[in-house]
């Protein structure tokens, strides 16, 4: 009777051995980057839709 140990297996994050994880900043970068290109785009589209209203004649 064999006990079978179960296989250790790498993190599955496809690179490979020799690359190491990215640091802590480049997260950090990368993250601020994005909210910055979301808020760009975002921005402008709610004051659009906040004054659109108010442009409206009244009655």
């Amino acid at each position: 009777m064999s006990i079978a140990f179960p296989l250790r297996r790498r993190p599955s994050n496809n690179r490979p051995v020799w690359d190491e994880q990215p640091s802590a900043a480049w997260h950090a970068g990368r993250g601020a980057v994005l909210t910055l290109m979301v808020a760009a785009v975002l921005v402008p589209l709610w004051i659009v839709v906040v004054t659109a209203p108010a442009r409206s004649p009244t009655g």
